[in-house]
């Protein structure tokens, strides 16, 4: 069934009634407006982000994208050619394609030979950049792949659905808009040419705000499409024919939507809802289809799923062409907020002092303002304060007033206090834990040499803790991980689970929104202020104001200078190509927790880079030392630890330089932060947590309700002792931590942060598929596998595993082992047996019947 309203003409169509704003920022101004009229806030963050609040509820909207879609299927989403393999596993027409990178275009045009015709198309990208049509001989292809390699590293060849193409946009599980897309085009009169033609839509189009700035262009690209019709520039169309300018059905492109949603056949709707069903945690979505006719069944008809738009325009259906929109951005806001706040009256009588010089702003801001938020107003103006009188829906009645208060200030707080907003996941039950709250130690120490010393470190780890729980462990590439158990299925895009909302991950990105949304909760966060990279006075101005010494870093949190004493050091310290972050030095110890359902699991104090000198070797040759040393810790060696130009900034303040020789014994610190990939170092400090703690970090979870699991960087002298006792702050928010970090500690006892995090998910939502059964297997491996360290090698996998047995060498120098475990655990052991070491040189892996007779083991695992 379609949900849908359709909206009057005057209410899109009267751009003077909705002001300059309307087409100088048509997506924000048009959520503005439709949130305004269901009593809904919305602020403008930046460019392309806006929050919607209500009352205590917010939801951050990037473009159109909302922040509660989870941040794991949006990747997904975005990797067309996973999203369509997804909706192909599930039965749903989608056509066959394969994927190539940029480089391989001699590979891709000989296995693809037999797809014409074809649509070759960028790995990613949006707006129909980089898409080709029609692709029918291997000339074609090849422009087409090098078209397409400009957008993206990686290139999808898939084969051509002849039909109409189609976006049918789905909100919280319901189809509320039907678009029928076409491609740029002009219609022949007889009288005019091409070009006249075109020049004449533009003129059109610039009327409509969503259009102005999205024309049909002339270029090369378009001079091929008319020549291959046999048309030119020049050329006057006869009456009543259809000119294409491009290939690629797509508004962004000057391509035309047509609102279809009254004729659409709900088997249709049934499908587009299902596709969006696939992907866990998508509130809303554009879900393109290509059709013979939309309006009849897709039984007898050829269709099929091109792809799903998790950034899909919203305004594309509220300002649509042919004089046909469909209010999609109130369905969407309405379904984020519970309607019982819709509703609600208030009426208020202001008095203000205002400067009779912005009289004229204040008449032109009531007007607009009360008529767009369908509020009633009276004002007067005295002589030097002016009385305002409002009535109407409340929440538009508080927007107007902190509009005016802005005019008249300058200064407004954001609407919100915490994040209240409905989770799509929360009436599944993900967030009732009942289980450990610290994890416990674990035996990693004597085997991180077989563990990938890379960035997908963290993600393997939690690999082999759902495989040591007999679930099973499914990689798409080298980021996404599938893990099942039972019939249920959760999604990870490196270590973060689909549960984590796009919302969660933008605030803790943005450093300065990260301390706004913790200090509204009574978070201690230190003193700062976000400046753009061009006010660096206003910047140092702010710095001396708060007292020195200070802290610099980029806005994302990157590059980060402590402990600034003077405007030379903060000059230095300055990031000139993006905007920064001032804020107040708190002295302390830099720690990591790690939080699982709001609940401290293991804690890791991050000690500064630093060397220790021999009397004999400089600053330089000592990081070399060292650099090499932690090489044998799969977390550290990650991190290469080298003399940067940081590093010599910091020495240079200290009377030293990387030349310069350490005397025997004496601790030299080398960097201003405690960063992991400057050097720097973890140490687990678990058992010295003091338990009031977790009343902080409750309500850190309290800004970050979504994420199952986050990293918390805390500022204290000691985290021994409880909050109240010492000076803290909470610098930052991780919702994608370093769970190795905890794993592999420089010190002390290495954690099982990943298995804490499987157990409360198998909790959640999966039972293991074997139903926790083990099951024995006997293998013999047959090759150059003596004396090259294989069973040391295997029986460390075995552990890794969580699988138990033996291993011996045979005399016709063959290996034997025996191992019992998990089935999916084994299967990765197997794995591993055919790989061998560096060394070694394995020939067959045979999995015998029954036991075979031996002397004993030589190595127990």
């Amino acid at each position: 069934m379609i949900h849908s309203s359709r909206l009057k003409k005057s209410e899109y169509y009267d751009y003077k009634r909705l002001g300059k704003i309307i087409s100088q920022d048509p997506v924000h101004a048009t959520f503005s407006n439709v949130a305004a009229s269901l009593g809904v806030s919305c602020l403008k963050l930046s460019k392309s982000v806006s929050i919607l609040s209500q009352d205590d509820e917010f939801v951050i909207y990037r473009l159109n994208e909302p922040g509660i879609n989870s941040i794991v299927s949006a990747k997904l989403c975005r990797d067309k050619k996973i999203a369509s393999d997804i909706v192909r596993d599930a039965g749903i027409n989608a056509p066959e394609s394969y994927s190539f990178r940029g480089n391989r275009k001699e590979r891709a045009c000989k296995i693809t030979s037999d797809f014409f015709p074809c649509v070759v198309k960028p790995h990613s990208s949006y707006g129909g950049k980089g898409i080709s049509l029609d692709i029918d001989d291997y000339e074609k292809l090849s422009v087409a792949f090098d078209r397409a390699a400009l957008e993206s590293e990686t290139v999808i060849i898939e084969r051509q659905i002849t039909g109409d193409d189609y976006r049918l946009y789905v909100v919280d599980g319901s189809v509320v808009a039907v678009s029928q897309r076409f491609e740029a085009h002009v219609v022949g009169d007889g009288k005019h040419s091409v070009r006249e033609l075109v020049n004449k839509k533009n003129k059109e189009r610039r009327k409509n705000p969503r259009l102005r700035k999205l024309l049909i262009k002339i270029d090369d690209r378009a001079v091929d499409i008319l020549k291959a019709q046999g048309e030119t520039l020049g050329n006057i169309p006869e009456k009543g024919k259809v000119v294409k300018l491009r290939d690629v059905r797509n508004v962004s492109s000057g391509g035309e939507n047509l609102d279809v949603t009254d004729f659409v056949h709900p088997a249709f709707c049934d499908i587009a809802a299902k596709i969006n069903s696939l992907f866990p945690g998508i509130y809303s979505s554009g879900i393109d289809l290509i059709a013979e006719d939309i309006r009849k069944s897709p039984e007898g008809q050829d269709w099929g799923f091109i792809e799903i738009n998790i950034n899909g325009s919203i305004v594309h259906h509220n300002l649509g062409n042919f004089d046909s929109s469909r209010n999609v951005a109130k369905s969407a806001i309405s379904g984020l907020f519970y309607p019982s706040y819709i509703n609600d009256k208030k009426s208020i009588t202001l008095s203000l002092e205002y400067s009779k010089s912005d009289k004229g702003k204040i008449e032109e801001l009531l007007v607009r303002e009360t008529a767009l938020r369908e509020v009633a107003g009276e004002v007067d103006f005295g002589e030097e304060k002016i009385k305002v009188s409002l009535s109407g829906r409340k929440q538009a009645v508080d927007d107007i007033v902190t509009t005016l208060q802005w005019l008249l200030k300058k200064e407004v707080d954001l609407p919100f206090l915490n994040n209240g907003t409905k989770s799509l996941h929360g009436s599944k039950g993900f967030y009732s834990y009942s289980g450990a709250c610290v994890a416990q130690p674990i035996s990693y120490g004597e085997r991180r040499s077989l563990f990938s010393r890379s960035s997908a470190l963290h993600q393997q780890l939690i690999v082999d803790a759902a495989l040591a729980r007999g679930l099973g462990v499914y990689r798409d590439n080298s980021r996404f991980i599938r893990v099942e158990g039972g019939e249920e299925t959760v999604w990870f895009y490196n270590s973060m689970p689909e549960m984590t909302t796009y919302g969660d991950r933008y605030i803790s990105n943005s450093k300065h929104l990260t301390k706004l949304f913790l200090s509204s909760l009574g978070v201690s966060v230190p003193q700062g202020k976000a400046f753009g990279k061009e006010n660096i006075e206003d910047a140092w101005s702010f710095a001396k104001s708060i007292g020195l010494p200070v802290v610099v870093k980029h806005s994302g949190g990157k590059g980060v200078t402590a402990s600034i004493k003077d405007e030379d050091s903060f000059r230095s310290a300055w990031h000139h190509d993006v905007s920064n972050i001032v804020e107040r030095h708190v002295e302390g110890e830099n720690f990591g927790l790690f939080v699982v359902n709001g609940r401290i699991i293991c804690a890791a104090r991050r000690a500064p880079a630093y060397v220790v000198g021999d009397g004999a070797s400089s600053i330089r040759e000592l990081v070399r030392q060292k650099d090499r040393k932690r090489r044998s810790n799969p977390y550290l060696g990650a991190k290469s630890f080298v003399v940067t130009d940081e590093m010599e900034v910091y020495l240079k303040s200290h009377g030293l330089t990387p030349d310069t020789v350490v005397d025997e014994g004496r601790k030299v610190r080398v960097t201003s932060v405690a960063s992991i990939g400057n050097g720097g170092e973890s140490h687990d400090v678990t058992d010295r947590v003091h338990p009031s703690w977790s009343d902080i970090v409750k309500k850190v979870h309290g800004a970050f309700a979504s994420c199952i699991h986050f990293g918390v960087n805390l500022l204290a002298k000691d985290i021994s002792l409880p909050p109240e006792d010492q000076e803290w702050a909470i610098c930052g928010v991780n919702t994608n931590p370093e769970i190795a970090m905890h794993h592999f500690p420089a010190s002390g006892e290495p954690r099982d942060a990943a298995g804490v995090l499987i157990d409360h998910i198998m909790q959640r939502c999966l039972m293991p598929t074997t139903k926790r059964k083990k099951e024995a297997v006997f293998v013999k491996v047959s090759g150059d596998v003596q004396g090259v360290g294989y069973r040391k090698y295997l029986a460390r996998a075995a552990s890794r595993y969580d699988v138990e047995g033996g291993i011996v060498n045979l005399e016709d120098g063959s290996v034997y082992f025996e191992c019992r475990g998990y089935r999916n655990a084994i299967d990765y052991l197997l794995s591993c047996a055919r790989i061998g070491t560096r060394k070694a040189s394995v020939d067959k892996v045979e999995v015998l019947e029954k036991s075979q007779e031996t002397q004993g083991f030589d190595m127990s695992f």
